[in-house]
C-alpha cells in the first residue's frame, strides 16, 4: 500500500525488546554481534550483553596483541576480562578499563598514562616499568601485583594496594 510502512519496518523501527512472542522472548532483536552495549542495554539484558562483550572483546585484544598490535590507546575495554594475557609494552594510554580483570596479566613496561582504571582488579599483575602517570586508580586493587618503582602522578586515590609488591 501506498503511504504506509511495511511491517518489517515498522518492527525494526522500534526500540529493541518491545515486540515478545508468547515465550516472552524478543522478536525483533538483532544477535549481539550486530549491535551496541548500549542497545542491550536498552532491551533489559545489560549484565548478559556486558559478560559476553568482555569476554568478545578480551578475544580481540588478545589475537590483535599478538598479530603485532600495541596500540590501544582511547580504546573502551570497561569490563574486559583479560586474565594470563601478555600485554608488555601495550599502549593503553587514556583508554577506558573501569572494572576490568588483569588477573596475572603481564604490563611490563606498558603505557597506561591517563587510562581509567577505576575498580579495575590488578590480582598477580606484574607492572613493573609501566607507567601510570595520571591513571585514575579509585577502588582498584593490586593484590600480590608487582608494582612499578616509579607511581609519580599517578592518582592513588582510594586505589587497594595491600599485598602490592613493590
Amino acid at each position: 500500500m501506498y503511504g504506509t510502512q511495511s511491517q518489517g519496518r515498522a518492527a525494526s523501527m522500534q526500540p529493541l525488546g518491545t515486540n515478545k512472542n508468547k515465550k516472552g522472548h524478543h522478536l525483533n532483536t538483532p544477535p549481539l554481534w550486530k549491535t551496541s552495549r548500549a542497545q542491550h542495554c536498552q532491551a533489559g539484558r545489560y549484565s548478559w550483553a556486558m559478560e559476553n562483550m568482555s569476554r568478545i572483546d578480551s578475544q580481540f585484544v588478545k589475537l590483535d596483541y599478538d598479530g603485532g598490535k600495541r596500540d590501544f590507546s582511547r580504546a573502551n575495554l570497561s569490563q574486559v576480562n583479560l586474565e594470563k594475557a601478555n600485554l608488555s609494552g601495550a599502549d593503553f594510554s587514556g583508554a577506558d578499563l573501569r572494572g576490568a580483570r588483569f588477573w596475572k596479566t603481564e604490563f611490563v613496561a606498558a603505557n597506561l598514562s591517563g587510562a581509567d582504571l577505576r575498580g579495575a582488579d590488578f590480582w598477580g599483575a606484574n607492572l613493573s616499568g609501566a607507567n601510570l602517570r595520571g591513571a585514575k586508580l579509585d577502588g582498584a586493587k593490586f593484590e600480590k601485583a608487582i608494582m612499578p618503582s616509579d607511581l609519580t602522578g599517578a592518582d592513588l586515590t582510594g586505589a587497594n594496594l595491600t599485598g602490592a609488591i613493590r
